[in-house]
């Protein structure tokens, strides 16, 4: 019946206004009692809108339009046009015809109107994006929204577009930011707010107290609202008021309090809805679920009958497919709850998704926000860049004949420098051209000399050692080392110069060889420079023994012997380099570590350049080209190489050289971990002895000057000026024997702070050097404990400049020596001299603590003496010949299974570490401890 009367009313309006129309008075007239008739319809239904049907409501605002269309209007007539659209896009958005919304938005923007209206549409068309999934739509709407209210300083408009956006946020659990959005609006102050807003605000602070898991919080946010006058405004907010006070009071497992808060719930529902929502019943199955009582639980959960909602409104299907596994799960029911769990986590794949692409939203909103307003601060930048322009045009207007003469000097001044400045650069660069041709040279001079003094100094001991072959050989064996590896170097030198006269790299010559073997071999080729820095190599490989590679081995060598060769330079002594030599379906993978100073971050992309090093550090040795030609030997394989470092860890360079998988074949196994050149046992020196302290980084020389000092001397050595100095603080030294181009700190460096200490510059001071340095030396010209050397030097020029020194010390000790023993010893009793040593380690075999004294006493010798005789009769020194004694007399144990376990050969024989044991065992005779026992007890059984 009101329907009816409402309908009668509006057609009534509707007549009135045709029949206006259809009148004869003036345009203007028409106009006005159109727009006035319009009014007064709106006005009519405007407190009724709610109570009318949708289809009675758009008919009227339909109305409204048709009535203003076209007709020179008011202020207050475009309001009523405004305020007719919006509620066309309310009852649209209610109908889901969600085009329409987009439309009358459209006409909505191209009324002139009431921008508060505007501001209220802009936020309906956000929700709509919201509902159709148009998540960065939403979001930019929502703000445009705020910024219109911020502009009209709309309060209330203001409240609610904050409460939206941190809706939205809250939504996709980002909290933070929802959190900043509720406290602007907390902070507010604003009078006129109603009671629905304050809901609203109490409302998403306890949403996010709830996400927080701030249970206490989300109920001192309920306990807060003023619910009298809300709750006389409207049932709805009482029931999610109850709803709410149930949901934390079982959160916070009040579950008296909360069943109290659910009755009023399911009461007040069924006041509102006429039923109980599916909710109510979802809400009773969890409460007894919690309290344990699952018969009651299960009886409420099977009440709920509409599970088809496809949109999860409020999170029902989420909390009803939770609540249903929960249930099922502790009555042990496995399929059902196996079940609801399945579509609760379908449910929450989906809800995963939807707040994904709505944190995209917010990040793609965000970086258009800033879009945006980097392009309003540049054009803020040029409108003022404008306006700077039109004044300072003004100024130079003013002062155009001062700039003109102060123009003209400063043209004819910047012309003067300017050739000036060129000239200078081009001297700079001259000389910089010079020194680093110079360095280069040097470099050179200093790489070729040093090989070159070497083996002039080998040949010299060879000429002194004639009457001993075996120190002939050995002699032999490292000339040949040093000059293989100078012709390595100049191949080097040679592959450069080609490289850069042609920019190509040479042609492959491949080999078919077993790679395993190759490998080996190569490591074994740095035995004695390993062994002078008392550096042991660890070869991690999965080759198997029996792979053969076709491959340019020759290149192959130059990159192994590059990077390790670097590793054992930068090294300090007594560290590790440990070498990954692996294959895998990709090809060959090649790990060189390190364990010395390390590269700087800023200096690894510069290493594999050629001269890097020749431009960069003065004091180091080579031609700065290695790493450059392995890097191209690399790439002309299509590999790869890297490197990781920092100072103080040590650098670890990577290649990947790439090889087709039909030649991979059979190409790796099991890895195994091999090691080459571990320290082994030495004996202390007699302080007898006197202590010469050589300073030097090419490993050549170090261990020719070894072999010079060995008879009467004890050598300590460091590899650069900065480690001598930390030696001399902690021993007292006879000398100091130094090469002058050395890394970190050469040796005039070193002399020179030796030299302001008037105790360490009273030490004899012997430096030598390939390259022409006389000039630097005018300094200690007048030092009677300096003395120069030039490479390439023989032993004679070393030994007088030592006698120099110190030889009358050599001499008085030798005098003494030879008034208590005598040192020629002839053939038999050379003999009888290693019988007697033989037998005393056989008498003392089992004793782990055998000295070198116990032996040199018992048979009557000095140690000095004792250790000359036993090196020229074995070429080998006493803790060696002790090893080698233990090893065969552990061999025969285990060979005539004398015991039965490992541990007690190695009791029989003086040694007491395991590991020690099998090591030189099985270095000595191929086969480990363990397997020889196996074998030979088996034996001894049949």
């Amino acid at each position: 019946m009101k329907f009816s009367i409402k309908l009668f009313v509006c057609f009534f309006y509707v007549a009135i206004a045709f029949g206006q129309n259809s009148s004869s008075v003036k345009t203007s007239a028409k106009t006005s009692v159109s727009d006035s008739t319009a009014i007064k319809l709106f006005k009519l239904h405007e407190k009724k809108l709610n109570s009318l049907p949708t289809d009675s409501i758009k008919k009227v605002m339909h109305e409204i339009l048709r009535l203003t269309e076209n007709k020179t209007v008011d202020s207050i007539t475009r309001q009523t046009q405004q305020k007719a659209l919006l509620t066309l896009m309310n009852e649209h958005g209610r109908s889901r015809a969600y085009d329409s919304v987009r439309y009358y938005y459209t006409k909505l923007e191209e009324i002139n109107g009431n921008k508060l209206i505007l501001a209220h549409g802009k936020n309906k068309l956000a929700k709509l994006e919201c509902v159709t999934s148009n998540y960065e739509k939403c979001l930019y709407y929502y703000y445009e929204a705020l910024e219109m209210a911020k502009e009209l300083n709309d309060k209330n408009l203001i409240d609610n577009s904050l409460l939206d956006i941190a809706r939205y946020y809250i939504s996709t659990k980002r909290l933070d930011l929802a959190k900043e959005l509720l406290n602007e609006v907390q902070n507010t102050q604003n009078e006129s707010r109603t009671a629905i807003t304050k809901y609203r605000i109490m409302d998403a602070s306890y949403d996010i107290n709830m996400e927080d898991k701030a249970y206490p919080k989300a109920l001192a946010d309920l306990k807060s609202l003023d619910t009298t006058v809300l709750f006389n405004e409207t049932k709805i907010a009482k029931y999610h008021y109850y709803a709410s006070m149930y949901r934390v009071k079982q959160k916070l497992k009040d579950y008296d309090s909360a069943l109290t808060y659910l009755k009023k719930n399911s009461s007040l529902s069924k006041e509102i809805y006429g039923h109980e929502e599916p909710f109510v019943f979802i809400y009773y199955a969890e409460h007894y679920h919690d309290v344990g009582d699952q018969a009651k639980a299960i009886s409420y959960f099977n009440q709920i009958k509409d599970t088809t909602s496809a949109n999860n409104q409020n999170g029902f299907l989420t909390m009803y497919f939770s609540v249903g596994s929960k249930i099922y799960e502790s009555i042990n029911n496995t399929d059902l709850a196996l079940h609801y769990n399945k579509k609760h986590f379908e449910i929450n794949e989906k809800i995963v998704e939807k707040s994904n692409t709505k944190l995209q939203a917010i990040y793609t909103y965000q970086i258009k926000k800033d879009k945006d307003i980097n392009k309003l601060e540049l054009e803020k930048a040029e409108q003022e860049r404008l306006t700077a322009d039109n004044k300072r045009k003004y100024t130079y207007t003013m002062v155009i004949s001062f700039f003109v003469v102060t123009m003209l000097f400063l043209v004819a001044f910047f012309y003067y420098k300017r050739k000036k400045d060129i000239k200078e650069l081009e001297y700079l660069q001259r000389t910089k051209i010079n020194k680093f041709k110079n360095q280069y040279l040097e470099n050179i001079t200093h790489e070729f000399k040093t090989p070159v003094s070497v083996t002039m100094g080998y040949l010299e001991l060879i000429k002194i050692n004639a009457v001993k072959p075996h120190k002939i050989l050995e002699y032999v064996d490292i000339t040949q080392a040093v000059n293989k590896n100078l012709s390595r170097n100049l191949d080097d030198l040679l592959t450069f110069i080609k490289l850069e006269n042609t920019n190509k790299s040479s042609i492959d010559k491949p080999t078919d060889r077993n790679l395993l073997a190759f490998v080996t071999q190569e490591i074994k080729k740095f035995e004695y420079a390993c062994v002078t820095k008392n550096i042991s190599i660890y070869l991690e490989t999965n080759i198997h023994p029996d792979y053969s590679l076709n491959l340019d081995y020759s290149k192959l060598e130059k990159v192994l012997n590059n990077l390790v060769v670097n590793a054992i330079k930068l090294s300090k002594v007594g560290k590790e380099i440990h070498i990954h030599f692996t294959m895998n379906e990709d090809g060959i993978n090649l790990v060189v570590q390190d364990q010395g100073e390390g590269i700087a971050l800023e200096s690894q992309d510069n290493i594999f350049k050629r001269f890097y090093q020749a431009e960069n550090n003065t004091n180091s040795s080579g031609f700065g080209i290695g790493l450059f030609l392995v890097k191209n030997i690399i790439t002309s394989w299509n590999g790869s190489i890297s490197i990781e470092s920092a100072l103080g860890e040590g650098a670890r360079f990577t290649i990947h050289i790439p090889i087709p998988s039909d030649v991979l074949v059979g190409a790796y196994s099991a890895t195994q971990e091999l090691v080459y050149f571990e320290e082994e046992e030495t004996t202390l020196v007699e302080n007898t002895v006197l202590k010469i302290l050589v300073v030097e980084d090419q490993l050549e020389m170090i261990n020719y000057l070894s072999h010079i000092f060995a008879v009467n001397y004890y050598c300590d050595f460091a590899y650069n000026g900065k480690e001598a100095l930390d030696r001399i603080q902690k021993n007292k030294y006879a000398l100091i024997v130094s090469d002058y181009k050395m890394p970190v700190m050469d040796g005039i460096e070193l002399k020179t702070i030796l030299d302001k200490n008037p105790e360490t510059a009273a030490i004899p001071f012997i430096l030598n050097s390939a390259s022409p340095i006389e000039d630097k030396l005018a300094v200690f010209e007048q030092n009677e404990f300096f003395r120069f050397i030039k490479k390439p030097f023989t032993n004679r020029d070393l030994t007088a400049a030592i006698n120099h020194f110190i030889g009358y010390k050599i001499n008085e000790n030798k005098l003494i020596h030879t008034e208590k023993e005598t040192v020629d010893i002839k053939d038999k009793e050379m003999s009888s001299f290693l019988e007697d040593v033989n037998a005393y380690i056989l008498a003392n075999l089992d004793n782990d603590k055998l000295r070198v004294d116990d032996i040199a006493k018992d048979i009557g010798y000095s140690r000095k003496h004792f250790v000359t005789m036993l090196n020229d009769c074995t070429n080998l020194n006493p803790s060696k010949i002790i090893l080698e004694i233990r090893m065969l007399k552990a061999y025969e144990f285990f060979k005539i299974a004398k015991y039965q376990s490992i541990g007690e050969v190695m009791s029989a024989v003086g040694i007491v570490s395991r590991p020690y044991f099998t090591k030189v065992f099985k270095k000595r005779f191929g086969i480990t401890p363990g397997e020889m026992l196996r074998d030979n007890s088996k034996k001894v059984k049949y």
